[in-house]
C-alpha cells in the first residue's frame, strides 16, 4: 500500500489542531469556536518534507557468510529467515564487528 505523503501530512494537523482545540478550553463558547476556525485556517507547520535517498548498499546474504565461515552453519538451521536475501552493507559490518573478540580495555602486568 503506497502512502501518500500530502494526506499523511494533512492527516497529521487535523490532528493537532483537534488536540490544540479540545487541549486549550475557553469557557465561551464564541471564543472556542473562533480558536476552532482559526486552527483550520492556520499553517501549524510545512510541509510535507520528503527525503529521497539512495538505498543502503547491499552485501553478503547470511548464506554467503556460512559459506565464508564467518557465520556458524547452524545459522542455516533457524526457521524463517531469508538466507539468500542481500544484508545491507551496515549489518554485515555489525555482524562482523560482534563476532570480533574484544580486547580488554586496560593490561596488567607483573
Amino acid at each position: 500500500m503506497k502512502r501518500n505523503p500530502v494526506e499523511i501530512t494533512e492527516q497529521l494537523k487535523d490532528g493537532y489542531a483537534s488536540y490544540i482545540a479540545s487541549e486549550y478550553k475557553v469557557d465561551d463558547p464564541r471564543y472556542q469556536e473562533q480558536i476552532t476556525r482559526e486552527l483550520k485556517t492556520v499553517d501549524l507547520f510545512k510541509g510535507p518534507y520528503i527525503k529521497v535517498e539512495e538505498p543502503f548498499e547491499k552485501e553478503d546474504s547470511i548464506r554467503s557468510l556460512v559459506e565464508q565461515g564467518i557465520l556458524h552453519p547452524n545459522f542455516l538451521k533457524l526457521t524463517e529467515i531469508p538466507f539468500d536475501r542481500p544484508l545491507y552493507a551496515h549489518q554485515k559490518q555489525a555482524i562482523i564487528k560482534a563476532l570480533k573478540p574484544k580486547l580488554p580495555d586496560f593490561l596488567l602486568l607483573d
